[in-house]
This record gives C-alpha cells, structure tokens and sequence, in this order.
C-alpha cells in the first residue's frame, strides 16, 4: 500500500468515528501530494460541510465533482449546501441528476419534490410525491405536500382527502393537517370535525406548537358555525400558545425602521443604468390584498409573476453583516450596486424561459427595504396595498404564518407593525 492509500485510509476510518479534524489532517496530507485525488477532495468537502465551513466546503466539493461528474456522495454534499444557501436552483439540477443516478432512493426523490416546490415547478413536484406514494415511502409529510399541491390548484376536495391521509398518519403532529384543512378557502368543518377538534384540543401528548394549530382550526371552525364567542376564545388561546413559541423582537423591529428612516439615497443612484427589465414589488401588511393584487398584474402578457422572494432580505442580511445595513445602504458603490442588481436578476430569471418587461416580487416584508430597492432599481415600481387596518389585524391574528411574522400574535406586535 502506497503512502497515499496509507493516508487515505486513515482519513476514512477517522471520519467514520467522527473524529473530523484528524481525518482532515491526513486527507490534506493526500492533497498535498495529489491535488487531484477525487476522494480526498471529497472528504475534505464532506467534513467541512460537518463542520458549517460552507465556502471551504463548497470549494473542495466542487473541485471533486470536476473529476467525478456523477459521485452521488460529492453531488448530495452540494445539495445540502445549496440547501444552507436557500439557492433552490442550483440544489434542484443536482437532485435531478441524484435521480437519475440513484432511480429508486425515497430520499432524493422526495428532497427534489420539496425544492420543486420552492421554485415553483408544482408539476415536477407533484410527480415526484405521486412517485413517493406509489413506491410506498413512509413520510406522513408526503400527503401534506401534495394537499398543498392541490390547494394551489384550487382543488379543494382532493386537498383536504390528502390533509387527512396526512392526520391519520402523522402520529401527534397532526395539529398542521388540521390548520391546513382551515385553511382552504371552501372547506367547510361538519359537526364531526369539530367534536374531534374539542376532543384534539385536550390531547396532553401535543406539543404546544400544535396544540396553537388545532386551536386555529377550532377558530375557523366554530366561525363557520357562528359560534363567534367559541371562536374568539380559540383565536386567543391559539395565540398565546404561539407567542410563547415565536415571541416577536418588538424593539430590534423598531430600532430596525428608525435607523432606515435616517438612510440617504446613495449619490451613485442616478448615475445607474436603466436595465430592460422593471421589477414591480407589492409590499404591504399580509393578509392585505397583495396576493389578488399580483394575480390582476401576472394577467398581462408583459408580467410575469414569480413569488414570495427572499432575495431583498439576504442582501440586507448581507449589509447588516458587514458593517451594519443602514450605514452600509448609505455607503454603496456603484460596483456593489450593480452586483446586487445582476445577482438580483439571476435569481429571477430562473422563473422564466422568456425574460419578461416586468417582473413581480410579492413579498410583502420589503417594505422594510424600498431604500435597498431604490438604490438598485430606480426604475422599479413599488405597490404598496392597504386594507381597513381592523379588518387586516383583525385576519392577521387568526392566521397561522409557517415562518416569520412573529408581531402576529399579538394584538400588540400587530399593532407595532
């Protein structure tokens, strides 16, 4: 055995007993000698990838992949990266390519279903979920996915056959089914559903995060009997219960707007390019009319509609993380400006197979970053819908949001916002 293979098998063993910093040591020693031995390569990506190294991670993965274009462990270590890096694109070509690789694995089938549901491809992930429950895969959230699925294509029936496949398999997490059947717009609770609703409401084993669901469920449903005082106490109970959960960071939000409001436009704006394409952002409070309002939009043949994108929020993220995102938006170069704006127009494009005039970004949250908008599109329109304020925080506090707007619940954070 060479001394290469002497290292090598070293690395493996260490990195089988998790003791990654010494695997490392010995793969960089194979490194050192061979730069392009793929399987060093690999494990020093996989362990960096253990250790929330990314970049590095990243590096080495790729440099692998170069030499072994169909190495199913080099190929899922991307995945997981590119899932870190919410970059769904990039995480969705190499799922595919997992899937033709390994046509029978449950998990990659079932992962490039997920992400194509993160960018839009609801056909793709249809046909993969359909492919996880003919091949008899035991993840209850299979069901959900696909209630999801036929929610958005408004079929509301076979939704809520699948949001209840999903309760009778999902153990003591079946709060989420339940939330989800009240959500759909023209499902209507029987007498039935409510008694097992009550009967849910008292299971001691839920956790308090699903015990807040059913409670949300129970508001709806009692609504839909006109049992109002029933239902005001559910939407209160369920609030509480949430808010003990994903209590809202009132001061760091109100710090967050009164630094933005000292922000200055950047000299560099109006000496920008006009690009060819105009963004149209919808912001506004959810619940608010934003989603009937891109809907009206998308109707135009020079519109096209995309989704809820977080890609305002990472670059402020971004901003925030170097030296502060209000001092930064203050200070932008014009090089800076124009790598936020192609990176921008990257990410959107990949919605499209034509580059439409305009195009819709329907998160409400950015206008928290209209300063950040303006500075990388001039040019850009900004609708920002307004409702009855009751009647928007009043439909706010009996929502259930799956991430973010914690100010939600409570009557306070709602106002705040």
């Amino acid at each position: 055995m060479s001394v290469i293979e002497q290292y090598l098998s070293q690395a493996e063993s260490l990195f089988q007993s998790k003791n990654y910093s010494s695997a490392r040591m010995y793969a960089r020693k194979v490194v050192k000698r061979d730069p392009n031995n793929a399987s060093a390569l690999t494990m020093l990506g996989l362990i960096y990838l253990q250790q929330q190294q990314l970049q590095e991670a990243e590096s080495h993965l790729k440099a692998a992949q170069a030499l072994v274009p169909a190495a199913v462990n080099v190929l899922a270590g991307l995945v997981s990266i590119n899932e870190v890096k919410e970059d769904h694109f990039a995480a969705l070509q190499l799922l595919q390519q997992l899937c033709e690789l390994e046509p029978t694995s449950h998990q990659y089938r079932y992962k490039l279903a997920m992400v194509a549901t993160k960018v839009g491809n609801m056909a793709l992930a249809e046909q993969c979920f359909d492919w996880c429950v003919s091949n008899n895969m035991p993840e209850p959230a299979v069901m959900l996915n696909l209630g999801h699925i036929h929610k958005a294509k408004s079929n509301t029936d076979i939704a809520a056959d699948f949001y209840k496949k999903y309760i009778n398999l999902s153990g003591n997490q079946y709060g989420v089914g339940y939330w989800s059947l009240a959500d759909l717009k023209r499902y209507q609770f029987s007498a039935d559903d409510v008694s097992e609703l009550e009967r849910c409401a008292g299971d001691t084993q839920l956790s308090v995060s699903n015990h807040s669901l059913i409670q949300f469920a129970l508001c709806k449903a009692y609504e839909q009997h006109e049992q109002v005082d029933k239902a005001c106490q559910a939407m209160l109970k369920a609030n509480e219960l949430m808010s003990s959960q994903r209590p809202f960071k009132q001061a760091l939000f109100s710090n967050l707007v009164f630094s933005l409001l000292k922000h200055l436009p950047s000299a560099q704006i109006d000496r920008q390019a006009v690009h060819n394409q105009t963004p149209i952002f919808i912001v506004g409070m959810p619940r608010s009319g934003t989603t009937l309002v891109e809907q009206i939009l998308a109707c135009h043949t020079q519109v096209g509609a995309t989704d809820e994108l977080p890609f305002m929020e990472r670059f402020a993220l971004q901003l925030e993380m170097s030296g502060g995102y209000q001092a930064r938006l203050n200070n932008l170069t014009a090089t800076e400006i124009n790598a936020f704006k192609v990176k921008y127009l990257a990410e959107v494009n990949h919605y499209f197979d034509d580059a439409p005039v305009y195009v819709i970004d329907k998160n409400p949250n950015n206008f928290l970053h209209i300063g950040l908008i303006k500075s990388l599109f001039p040019q850009a329109k900004i609708i920002n819908v307004v409702r009855n304020t009751v009647d928007n925080g009043l439909s706010v506090f009996k929502q259930y949001f799956s991430h973010g707007h914690d100010y939600s619940y409570s009557l306070d954070g709602i106002s705040t916002y």
